[in-house]
């Protein structure tokens, strides 16, 4: 924000400026959420793979964690991948 204020500043462009800085005295602050997707392939799970996750609730408000597992992912991945594949360059 102070970019382009000072921009409009060098310009000389005050009106500009100043309807700059009104919109900016009426914003509303905005909710921040934070969410994390894991994906694990079921025989490498241990619940111990999020323990390095339990501080981030003492600085992100918001924040939650996913965590999927799943069986052959693999043979998933690569079905997707060939699919996508096939999708975008005919093959």
């Amino acid at each position: 924000m102070d970019f382009v204020s000072t921009q409009l500043y060098r310009l000389q462009d005050f009106e500009q400026l100043e309807l700059f800085d009104e919109a900016l005295e009426s914003a509303q602050p905005v909710h921040k959420s934070f969410r994390l997707a894991l994906v694990f392939a079921s025989e490498v799970w241990t619940d111990g793979l999020l323990d390095p996750l339990d501080d981030l609730d003492e600085h992100l408000d918001d924040f939650s964690t996913y965590a999927f597992q799943i069986d052959r992912m693999r043979e998933l991945v690569t079905a997707a991948y060939d699919s996508a594949t096939n999708r975008c360059y005919g093959k």
